[in-house]
């Protein structure tokens, strides 16, 4: 315990004022009286009763162990703190918070006046060392201060000291003294006031031969008609090359200059030096030769198409490290294959087998680009920042190739513009509106990408049993570069937590799920008791059938928010349908017969909803028969679900709880899937994804819940009558 906690005990006794103190069942310290008659009683038993008195010398145990336990302080000040209280009790009085108060407030007085005396001993002496060490020697040879700081001066190639810098060392010298002073515990010695001075002149010099260098680099990094920034765009304009430059990235190679100047100067112990002019000039040189060397690589890569070109080259631009030609050619070589993993990882149709095979094929690429085969890093990609800046600028460029986000994120300004203008339905100036663009894609990409029955948490989760260390350290880095770039390009912190857990099987489709748990409820019931499956099936059925009569197709039009302004041809294609199936086919879309459409859309965007309803009408016999077919499936199941599971004893707490979890939820999908068969009949599969942080159970911890429900419906005519065929049920819980 600190002196100052001493004091703030002090200052809680002090607030009791006269009541008495005892100490309670925790060994606390507690007022025990709150009135003159209770003071009075207290006296009296204090004289009278044997008990009493011993609650007295507790409380002045407890007060004296108090002081012991108080670092510096120990046994010399518990006893000055007995003798005090022992004084007090002796007059047959109990002992009252004023009482406490003052014996510890006495005692940290004299602590404190002890302290600084010592301390100004220890000043007042090393004074006197700092102006021995400041005077010539009997001799008549230079001061200590005086020998070693031109010693340091010739070592780091600064001129000899003028009478004002003399000066300067002089007055830090001596601060640092005392600083040394006031930290020990003791009075220095001269040995260590010398060692303390040889410091103190060290960093001064240190610190004068940096600024000489910083002075430098900042001349050859100015403004103006021959300055760093002209002399970059005529290199640029030599090759070629036109693009601009930003505030970020012309910083950053301006720290670079300094950082090669100052490696250049003070880290070769042979040759420490100040830079020429001539000197700075030829490294500023080789940093815009550098810098305009790597966008040449990209202008000047093969089988590149020209925008990608563009786009590398921009993000080069951009940049908040430098690049150079080697790290420009290690982004190019991987590029293409990573934007193909980021496509398949963003499809809506893409399976497990083939996000496998395509993050393969990117690990591979990337890792050949930035490493050699001895496992040393390419020349020219000096170290791991180096090779990290890589990862990051491919994995951006190719969300940027894919339209996922944008070069910089939305200003504030600029998102207040675009709701000003979107609620006065006034039109959005092209290159605002291709920036919103760009940011709600990357947000609809990362939600399948991260979302519900996702291929991803499966692959994150057979990343995570590779056996190989290594390998899987490897892997996991490089997925993590291109989730956590796809989850900045939406500039919305909404998907940090799924990429912060390892998924649980809530979040994957239940066919994946079940290689985990390849069978049973994943719970753990009481003896003789079981799932009612049959039952379940029956409810899940009645449900469906039930939303085929609460649904039917014929009034989608009303979904839409601005029906004044679609078209009689929209209004007649939304009319197939039932409303509530139009607006889930807006946000979450269905998969016919493998091909996802609709989702990740607006019901206010009416040509992408036209588009998407042709797309859909075009794969069934008929418009009607789409609506029939269509119109009862929607969120409606998702309810079904969870009343089947509620009731059934077997499952209803556990589904109660996870449902009612305050935590994220990291995965909320409801996927459907219509297959039509040549003779006529179709096959329905409704799947319930769900997942939620369970901190509960620990801190990265989830649970979650899967369904999968199959059925048949043997055509698509008047009355639908659907058939169950199957209903798989497995609850998870996951430490993360």
């Amino acid at each position: 315990m600190k002196i100052n906690d001493l004091n703030i005990i002090a200052q809680r006794l002090g607030a009791f004022g006269k009541e008495h103190l005892g100490i309670d069942r925790q060994g606390h310290t507690v007022p025990t009286t709150s009135s003159l008659g209770g003071r009075i009683a207290s006296w009296i038993r204090s004289r009278h009763s044997d008990t009493a008195a011993q609650a007295n010398r507790d409380v002045m145990t407890g007060i004296i162990n108090t002081i012991r336990q108080t670092d510096d302080l120990g046994d010399r000040f518990a006893a000055i703190a007995r003798k005090s209280l022992e004084s007090r009790l002796a007059a047959g009085r109990p002992l009252s918070g004023r009482d406490a108060a003052r014996v510890l407030q006495d005692v940290i007085r004299l602590k404190t006046t002890e302290d600084q005396a010592r301390l100004e001993t220890r000043l007042l002496n090393v004074r006197d060392q700092f102006q021995k060490l400041c005077a010539p020697h009997a001799d008549g040879s230079p001061s200590d201060l005086e020998t070693q700081m031109a010693a340091r001066r010739q070592r780091f190639g600064l001129p000899p000291a003028t009478a004002e810098q003399l000066q300067g060392y002089r007055e830090t010298a001596l601060r640092d003294l005392e600083a040394r002073a006031r930290r020990a515990d003791h009075s220095l010695t001269p040995a260590e006031s010398l060692d303390a001075l040889g410091e103190s002149v060290r960093m001064k010099t240190l610190q004068e031969a940096k600024a000489g260098i910083t002075a430098m680099a900042e001349q050859v990094s100015g403004e103006g008609p021959s300055g760093f920034m002209a002399r970059l765009g005529a290199a640029m304009r030599t090759r070629g090359l036109a693009g601009d430059i930003s505030p970020a990235t012309r910083d950053a190679l301006v720290q670079t200059i300094h950082d090669k100047l100052t490696a250049r100067c003070l880290y070769d112990s042979n040759n420490i030096h100040q830079p020429t002019l001539a000197e700075a000039a030829t490294v500023a040189d080789k940093v815009i030769s550098n810098f305009v060397a790597a966008l040449d690589t990209v202008e000047h890569a093969p089988a590149m198409p020209r925008e990608a070109k563009r786009i590398l080259q921009d993000e080069i631009l951009h940049s908040s490290k430098p690049v150079n030609a080697a790290m420009a050619q290690a982004i190019c070589d991987a590029v293409l294959d990573t934007g193909r993993f980021l496509r398949t990882l963003t499809l809506a149709e893409a399976t497990p087998a083939g996000l496998k095979r395509d993050f393969d094929t990117y690990a591979q690429t990337m890792h050949a680009a930035t490493t050699q085969p001895d496992g040393m890093l390419r020349p020219g990609i000096e170290g791991g920042p180096e090779a990290g800046l890589v990862r990051i600028l491919t994995a951006r460029a190719a969300c940027r190739m894919l339209g996922l986000g944008n070069l910089e994120p939305l200003s504030k300004d600029e998102r207040k513009l675009f709701q000003q203008l979107e609620r006065a339905k006034q039109p959005v100036p092209p290159e605002l509106a291709a920036r919103v663009a760009a940011r709600m894609d990357a947000d609809y990409a990362a939600r399948r990408a991260l979302g519900g029955g996702s291929p991803l948490h499966v692959l994150r989760r057979d990343l995570a049993q590779e056996a190989d260390e290594g390998l899987r350290s490897r892997n996991e880095l490089l997925l993590m570069n291109v989730l956590d770039t796809l989850a900045q390009a939406t500039e919305s912190d909404e998907f940090y937590d799924i990429l912060d857990r390892a998924p649980g099987l809530g979040q994957m489709r239940m066919a994946e799920a079940r290689r985990f748990v390849p069978q049973g409820l994943g719970l753990t019931l009481p003896e003789g008791q079981a799932f009612d499956m049959a039952a379940a099936r029956q409810r899940m059925l009645d449900g469906l059938n039930a939303t085929v009569l609460s649904t039917p197709p014929g009034n989608g039009a009303a979904a839409l928010s601005g029906q004044d302004l679609a078209s009689p041809a929209l209004i007649r294609k939304c009319n197939f349908f039932s409303d509530q199936f139009l607006k889930d086919f807006a946000r979450r879309g269905i998969t016919i017969n493998g091909h996802r459409i609709g989702g990740g859309g607006s019901l206010q965007n009416l040509p992408w909803l036209e588009q998407e309803l042709d797309a859909l009408i075009a794969i069934f016999p008929s418009a009607e028969e789409a609506g029939r077919v269509c119109s009862p499936l929607h969120q409606a199941s998702g309810a079904d679900i969870l009343m089947l599971l509620m009731a059934d004893p077997a499952t209803a707490d556990e589904t109660f709880r996870i449902n009612n979890l305050q935590g994220n939820s990291l995965s909320n999908s409801l996927p459907i899937e219509v297959f039509h068969h040549p003779d006529g009949s179709y096959s329905v599969n409704i799947e319930l994804c769900y997942q939620r942080v369970d901190e509960g159970l620990g801190p990265r911890a989830s649970s979650g819940i899967n369904v999968s429900a199959s059925f048949l419906l043997p055509n698509g005519r008047e009355p639908l009558q659907f058939r169950i065929e199957d209903l798989d049920v497995l609850f998870n819980t996951h430490q993360g």
